[in-house]
């Protein structure tokens, strides 16, 4: 594997183990103890795994673990070009309701990107996320010319979202925080 940046620095990474890069974007003018939050990550798929059954996959093991997991919407779709699934699902924290919208995109060479954003109530965080996927491009760091993605319906929205956020995400704790009760 070759040098890595990431921010400001670099690192050479051991050069047979595979990459898996996770970024978290949080929303500052939110309640700060549940922000609202976009998790981007990048890894390599399974071999012969394909990008349906990978978010299945996952579908499946968020139903297993979360609270009262809710299944709002799914669908195959293409996003920046390449094969896409996205999916809408709700859960009880300890603290209320989440919702989670998740897209996973089929990338280069057995690669995958999965973005997903978490909402507290607040819709901020499916707005971003749309924004995030209308300008998602593979191979160039040039500015994309606007949104290509509708934005996401509603929590409320009892209908599937035929557009905007419907790949489907697992919620990810922030390292460190604990929850609290209100």
């Amino acid at each position: 594997m070759t040098r890595q940046e990431f921010g400001p620095f670099s690192f050479d990474p051991p050069a047979q183990w595979n990459s898996h890069t996770t970024v978290v974007y949080l929303d500052p003018s939110e309640d700060p103890t549940m922000p609202p939050n976009i998790v981007i990550s990048h890894e390599n798929r399974a071999p012969g795994e394909e990008l349906q059954a990978h978010a299945w996959r996952k579908l499946l093991e968020a139903g297993k673990t979360l609270p009262a997991f809710e299944l709002v919407s799914s669908r195959e779709t293409k996003i920046a070009g390449q094969e896409a699934f996205r999916a809408v699902y709700r859960w009880n924290a300890e603290r209320g309701p989440v919702e989670q919208a998740v897209a996973w995109v089929g990338g280069p060479e057995h690669t995958l990107l999965t973005i997903a954003a978490t909402s507290f109530g607040s819709r901020g965080a499916f707005v971003e996320l749309d924004r995030i996927l209308g300008s998602l491009r593979f191979g160039s760091r040039e500015s994309a010319p606007g949104p290509s993605v509708a934005p996401s319906a509603p929590p409320s929205s009892p209908e599937p979202v035929e557009s905007g956020m419907q790949g489907m995400f697992a919620a990810v704790p922030m390292p460190g925080a604990r929850p609290t009760r209100r």
